[in-house]
């Protein structure tokens, strides 16, 4: 129903009020409709539904509406179309066939606890404030609620994104328990077997730096070295762990070394232990490789730099078998690494 604001009188279409205040001769006030309709306002006045202060949810309708307060836990009040109902079963049976059900705004709305403002008027749209005549056909179309639908889709993807970082929050949380359980027992020294290192001290950008190191040493025609002193600096490193410290060779004469196993310290001879040792700490070095291109892409844009980890994969496949120059220099670099005073329990 649309009303003329000059005389008061009432039409039913928005058309009939627009070729009423279009004709040449103006309306003109009308007192006896006026004072009608102060005597109808008066005899009904505006309801207003009050509600306990705890139950009261304030929120603002973006740009598209005022601050409204509603109870969220009255049973009888559809939470679609916010109308309320006499008891239960009205509210249910007027739910099946709710309009405000169906639309995707209006939904998103619910999802993120908005509760918006309808206007009286059955042909208003809420969005853009203009009456039509098809109000659901315009619906469809209305470029107001596209842009509003818009904003509720990226509030819904942020408290998405803000759920997954509490989530990794919490996985670091527990993280970081573990890591301070295995600090414990590195401080009980323990010594885990061959093969089974704590890797978890290793830090990508630390492996980074020790190639670079090694880069300013060496010439970059001195690939086999490089790559032999990388593993070499690689495997130090991943005996600064006490509990990695399960290869020992006790003199520089010495014709045997020891590894720790799960059956106990055993004795191998100096060549197949420092081979075993080497060989497995170029395999673990080239685990790495992949995580060094994620923390550091231009790296690998090296020729050089991948020339050395090709040399790596061969060490991880082959040790330190050879009988050149290079190959007895890298075997008695390593063989001082290994060089530990330590008490054996055998």
């Amino acid at each position: 129903m649309s009303k003329c604001e000059n005389c008061l009188c009432v039409f039913r279409d928005n058309c009939d009020l627009k070729r009423h205040m279009s004709r040449k001769k103006p309306c003109t006030p009308n007192p006896d409709l006026a004072n009608l309709h102060a005597d109808l306002a008066n005899l009904h006045p505006p309801q207003q539904i009050c509600t306990p202060p705890q139950q009261n949810c304030t929120f603002e309708d973006k740009n598209y509406g005022k601050i409204k307060q509603f109870c969220m836990n009255d049973t009888k009040t559809c939470e679609f179309c916010l109308k309320v109902f006499c008891n239960k079963q009205a509210k249910k049976r007027h739910i099946e066939s709710c309009k405000q059900k169906n639309d995707p705004t209006r939904m998103l709305e619910v999802e993120q606890g908005i509760i918006p403002i309808f206007p009286d008027k059955n042909n208003e749209c809420r969005f853009c404030n203009k009456e039509f005549c098809r109000i659901n056909e315009h619906l469809k179309v209305c470029k107001e609620k596209e842009k509003y639908h818009q904003i509720l889709l990226k509030d819904k993807v942020n408290v998405s994104i803000q759920t997954q970082n509490n989530v990794t929050n919490n996985v670091q949380n527990q993280n970081n328990v573990t890591n301070n359980v295995q600090n414990q027992q590195n401080n009980n020294n323990i010594i885990l077997n061959f093969g089974q290192e704590n890797l978890n001290h290793i830090q990508t950008e630390n492996i980074i730096n020790l190639l670079r190191e090694i880069r300013k040493e060496y010439g970059d025609n001195q690939v086999y070295l490089m790559a032999g002193n990388l593993v070499d600096s690689f495997d130090n490193y991943i005996r600064e762990n006490s509990q990695n410290q399960n290869i020992v060779i006790p003199s520089c004469n010495s014709q045997y070394g020891n590894i720790k196993t799960e059956r106990g310290w055993e004795k191998v001879p100096v060549d197949k232990c420092l081979n075993k040792a080497f060989k497995h700490s170029a395999k673990e070095l080239y685990k790495k490789k992949e995580s060094i291109q994620n923390c550091n892409e231009k790296v690998f844009k090296s020729e050089t730099n991948q020339q050395i980890f090709s040399e790596v994969k061969q060490f991880a496949n082959n040790g330190l078998n050879g009988n050149n120059e290079e190959t007895r220099q890298l075997k008695s670099s390593f063989k001082i690494g290994k060089l530990k005073d330590r008490v054996l329990d055998f």
